[in-house]
């Protein structure tokens, strides 16, 4: 966003990863009004993205009926009409068929083209060992059309030895590749936790254009690889996130260095 690389914003949830709250490059870009955008409730995205997993045309809810997030605002038609991925409408009631009368909201099922999902382990041919907390990575992954997965270790016979950690099928992986530390400065869950120094620096960096820019420069551009980017970080940075066992978090998540 902060790269004008956004052409439509749509979620139902925005923060600097809880550290600094605010998403400063976000907030300048909507409050400059340079940023098209438009809220859904959480529950609702979450099912929506399910439907999309499901291949349904659309999406009947009960979700925000009587609130601004259907009553008030959205993206206008002219506007949506500028940009071929957004529905038409962003919702339309519709009546109940089985309940004559009632009203509901039927929702746009996002139609997703290509997804970047990172995991712990992933085998060569894609299949993925997914730990923790699942969020709505399966459904992405089933109803994108291209899957690139990123993953902390690329594993073989691994893989076999607990089919019930897969969580991810090859068949709906178009490419894999090995990025330890790929979710770097946030947490990988049972691998390393939150980079909250980090995460502190960028907070303070966002605050202008041109600290925000010399940011990305030292830290993306100027990298030549993701290797490149650890020897940066040090490793002795990167132990000091690693979790501990019994935990599946690092024992002191308020170390500064």
């Amino acid at each position: 966003i902060g790269e004008d690389r956004v052409k439509a914003y749509i979620n139902c949830y925005t923060t600097d990863s809880g550290v600094t709250n605010v998403s400063r490059r976000f907030r300048k870009k909507i409050e400059a009004g340079e940023l098209i955008y438009e809220d859904y409730s959480q529950d609702a995205i979450m099912f929506m993205l399910h439907a999309a997993s499901l291949g349904l045309p659309f999406l009947p809810v009960r979700f925000m009926i009587g609130s601004g997030l259907v009553d008030e605002w959205g993206i206008s038609k002219e506007v949506r009409q500028t940009i071929d991925k957004l529905s038409d409408d962003k919702f339309v009631y519709v009546e109940n068929p089985f309940k004559p009368g009632e009203k509901v909201v039927a929702l746009p099922v996002p139609e997703l083209d290509t997804a970047i999902i990172h995991v712990q382990k992933a085998s060569p041919d894609g299949t993925c060992i997914l730990l923790g907390d699942e969020f709505h990575d399966i459904d992405i992954v089933v109803a994108a059309k291209k899957v690139i997965v990123t993953c902390e270790e690329l594993v073989n016979d691994v893989i076999r030895r607990d089919p019930t950690l897969t969580k991810i099928p090859c068949f709906a992986v178009d490419a894999v590749c090995e990025v330890p530390y790929g979710a770097f400065p946030t947490q990988c869950y049972g691998y390393y936790d939150y980079d909250n120094a980090f995460l502190k620096a960028y907070g303070s960096a966002s605050k202008t254009e041109e600290d925000f820019k010399a940011f990305l420069n030292e830290y993306v551009y100027d990298i030549k690889d993701n290797a490149e980017f650890l020897e940066k970080i040090g490793i002795n940075r990167l132990l000091k996130l690693k979790v501990s066992d019994g935990y599946g978090y690092s024992t002191d998540v308020s170390k500064e260095d």
